[in-house]
This record gives structure tokens, sequence and C-alpha cells, in this order.
């Protein structure tokens, strides 16, 4: 079992905007700023657990929802990556289950995210 969370390397083209943005006035500390307070945000609120039999997302901060799908349902696992994802190793998962309509669980940019693939596969 493992848990996994949101990556700050999704963020990075951001904060290197904000970092070089800097030295020209404000709008590179309110960047920087707006991205570490978005990736917290969602760090304290967004968790993907991966167990033996199921994945599981939570989500929520104040409300709290839970959604968890077993290795034996899942359909199909979708990889998305552009090129800034793959430079810094993120990506997004979209899990279909056999039972539901369309995406069942969407993973956005987590890191290693092939990683995750192989843990599901071999447990599917």
């Amino acid at each position: 079992m493992f848990q996994e969370s949101k990556s700050i390397r999704n963020y990075i083209s951001w904060i290197i905007f904000g970092i070089l943005t800097t030295p020209f006035g404000g709008l590179g500390i309110i960047v920087l700023a707006i991205v570490l307070l978005k990736y917290i945000c969602e760090l304290l609120s967004i968790k993907y657990i991966f167990t033996e039999k199921s994945v599981i997302l939570r989500r929520g901060f104040l409300s709290k929802s839970q959604k968890e799908v077993r290795y034996c349902d899942i359909r199909s696992l979708a990889l998305k990556q552009g090129i800034w994802q793959r430079i810094f190793r993120v990506g997004d998962i979209a899990i279909d289950c056999a039972a539901g309509d369309g995406v069942e669980i969407f993973i956005s940019g987590i890191g290693n995210p092939q990683k995750v693939i192989d843990f599901i596969n071999a447990r599917r």
C-alpha cells in the first residue's frame, strides 16, 4: 500500500515563470504565492491511496468524499503526458471502471505515473 499526492513538479513551469518575473515587479511574487497556495491546498485535500485490492480517491478539506475502485473492476488505464510533464516526470492517469460510464477516477499531476500504472496492472 502506498499513498500519493499531486507532485510539485506539475507546477514547475509556473514556478520558473514566477522566479523569472520577480525582478520586474510584484507579478512574480504574486504568481509564486498563488502557485504555492494552490499546491498546499491540493496537497491537504486530495489523496490517492493504492492498496493491494483497490485505488481510493479521497477529496476534501472541510467536507470529505471518497471514491474506491477495485483493481479487478478496472477496464482500462490511460496515461496522458504533455511535453513539460514528460520532462518533469509527472502525468495524468484516467481509470475507467467496467461498471460506469466514462472515467471513474482521474489522477492529475502525479509523479512517476508509469510506476503507478505498473503497480495497478500487477494487481488486476
